[in-house]
């Protein structure tokens, strides 16, 4: 448990500011994922498309959104991310209002999503050392954190209840009030003098530097880029999956995100609590876990045996993103730690 001295104060509300914005990136993914199933005739292709349109900025705009965020303010950052990730919200809720269900629409707002996701999840954590002391940052890093696995369980279990409610719009809507809750919070963050250790130019050059001095990083990084590729593509197979092979519908699919995300958080639990240091073998043993139960999870006959399948899913593709991120911090405390995030979409 975090001490008083951290949680408290403005840091208090940007942590919690963090969590609303966090369940609000899951509902809207998911959100348009639901969307997507509603254009007529839709390909299986789309879904994975519309998943890596999500995700791939994230992994190609990290070293750069880490570069900036050393000669802008952080706070400006995710704020310029959960303006536009609003902006997003507001479209998908007018299509789904509209009934405007196209298949190119989507994938442009997926794309926007995902670049909007590049400026908020590499900056969220490191934002930290501009709020806390320096004694205080491993605590606030955790809280911060916890807040994305958190959001990973509260995203799709409200995404589910507004959809089984009120449908689609009613998702996008909520998203935008959870985007407006984190924005008001770092308003007032940009009006105050910055408390964080002075910024210093040629981040990008350490981290190249730390990958030479210890070339575990590089397997390291590969593990995790591996392990990436299958990670964020199971919400993409589960929704196939749920609604090809069960038949599912809106709610089924919002069902087996939210066993995913279950498993997920239970994984990041269960690693920090219960296992030792990390190490390039443990990260590779957790990346072929992560695509033997993905792999496995189809053999399942009925669809509650799926979601339990799902939640061991979830369970392996978070268990080894925290064993990456203390290897590649412990090499390079000050730049490549980004990289692995960046890597495997863990913020």
């Amino acid at each position: 448990m975090s001490r008083p001295g951290v949680l408290r104060g403005y840091f208090l509300g940007y942590v919690l500011g963090a969590l609303s914005s966090g369940t609000g990136i899951w509902m809207l993914r998911l959100g348009q994922t639901l969307a997507l199933l509603q254009v007529p005739d839709v390909a299986g292709w789309a879904f994975g498309v519309l998943a890596a349109l999500q995700t791939v900025p994230v992994v190609l705009f990290s070293p750069v959104v880490g570069v900036l965020a050393d000669r802008v303010p952080r706070l400006a950052l995710l704020l310029a991310g959960q303006l536009l990730m609003s902006a997003v919200a507001v479209v998908e809720a007018v299509r789904a209002l509209t009934g405007t269900h196209l298949l190119a629409p989507s994938l442009v707002l997926a794309a926007v999503l995902g670049c909007a996701a590049a400026l908020d999840q590499p900056v969220r954590t490191s934002a930290v050392s501009d709020l806390v002391p320096a004694r205080d940052l491993p605590r606030g890093v955790g809280a911060v954190v916890l807040t994305t696995q958190l959001g990973r369980v509260l995203g799709p279990a409200a995404c589910a209840g507004l959809t089984a409610v009120r449908g689609t719009a009613a998702v996008f809507v909520g998203c935008v009030g959870l985007f407006a809750v984190f924005t008001a919070t770092l308003l007032p963050g940009l009006r105050r003098r910055s408390r964080g250790r002075p910024r210093t130019a040629g981040g990008l050059r350490r981290a190249w530097a730390a990958l030479r001095d210890d070339p575990a990083l590089l397997v390291v990084l590969w593990f995790v880029g591996c392990g990436g590729l299958v990670g964020p593509n199971l919400t993409t197979l589960s929704t196939l999956t749920v609604s090809g092979e069960f038949g599912g519908g809106a709610l089924q699919v919002s069902i087996a995100t939210l066993a995913l995300a279950v498993g997920a958080v239970a994984g990041a639990v269960w690693t920090t609590v219960g296992l030792r240091g990390p190490s390039p073998v443990s990260v590779g043993l957790g990346t072929v876990a992560c695509g033997v139960t993905a792999s496995a999870s189809g053999l399942a006959p009925t669809y509650p045996l799926y979601l339990g399948a799902l939640v061991l899913c979830g369970a392996r593709r978070c268990s080894w993103p925290p064993r990456a991120v203390p290897s590649c911090r412990s090499g390079s405390p000050t730049s490549s730690g980004g990289w692995s995030p960046g890597c495997s979409r863990w913020p």
